[in-house]
């Protein structure tokens, strides 16, 4: 982090549009920063969706698009944010070579590569719309430096692997679609394919056990491979026997 970042006017504006302290701004911008240089070398942040930077940053991830567009916008007149738009990348992180550690250079030129550059005139500096003709009427429109819109995920409606296309399942995964949401850490696009995938190896009846523990101890992640041992030991434990006319656990002493 540059050491005039704190005092920088657009942390200002960052921490005033996000109702935030400006201690919370700089924190924030630390914590992307970090994120891209472990994660988008090349300043490309914007193959993560809105909700996956939200979380990088441990903001909520319900108000992830008012996140980005306060990073988006908060240079105020004449200058970009802290992200920029790109056509190509959809978002990168604005002046990422100068942000960028030393060790984030060396490792993009070992394996010949570069950064993101700005894409020249692809918004206006001051993130939004230029003055409309004064001669025209003025019509309320979305700023074009928003995000391009993009399709909330909802992961209670993503399709289900025919193995596990049961009435009992689909409730059992909405259930945990709603649990993961209500803690604040709803199942990315990401995790709700490699978790359908890890289910649908199980079987229904594993899959619909495995939901069942995770919400029951508060879990945030499923074990289906669980199921099996889970169910023996049930078993042993409650085996039964009649023994004249009476019942008995096995394992237990039957005198003859």
């Amino acid at each position: 982090m540059k050491p005039n970042t704190p005092d920088h006017p657009k942390t200002a504006r960052l921490a005033r549009a996000l109702g935030v302290t400006r201690r919370d701004a700089v924190g924030l911008l630390e914590m992307l920063w970090i994120h891209a240089a472990r994660f988008v070398k090349r300043g490309d942040i914007g193959k993560y969706d809105n909700e996956d930077i939200a979380k990088a940053v441990d903001w909520p991830i319900e108000d992830s698009d008012r996140l980005i567009d306060a990073l988006l916008t908060c240079g105020g007149d004449g200058s970009y944010g802290y992200l920029e738009l790109h056509d190509a990348h959809r978002l990168i992180v604005h002046d990422w070579a100068e942000h960028s550690p030393a060790y984030v250079r060396k490792a993009l030129k070992r394996a010949g590569l570069e950064f993101v550059q700005t894409m020249s005139g692809q918004c206006p500096p001051n993130g939004g719309p230029s003055s409309p003709s004064p001669s025209l009427p003025s019509l309320p429109s979305p700023s074009p430096c928003s995000p391009p819109a993009k399709p909330k995920f909802k992961p209670e409606e993503v399709e289900v692997p025919s193995s596990l296309d049961t009435p009992e399942f689909r409730k059992s995964w909405v259930e945990w679609c709603g649990y993961r949401a209500k803690k604040r850490n709803r199942v990315s696009e990401t995790a709700a394919g490699r978790q359908l995938t890890k289910l649908a190896r199980a079987g229904p009846a594993a899959a619909v056990w495995a939901i069942e523990q995770s919400i029951a101890n508060d879990y945030q992640g499923l074990f289906p491979e669980k199921h099996d041992g889970a169910t023996k030991s049930k078993s042993r434990d409650g085996q039964v026997g009649k023994a004249e006319g009476g019942q008995y656990r096995k394992g237990d002493r039957v005198d003859a």
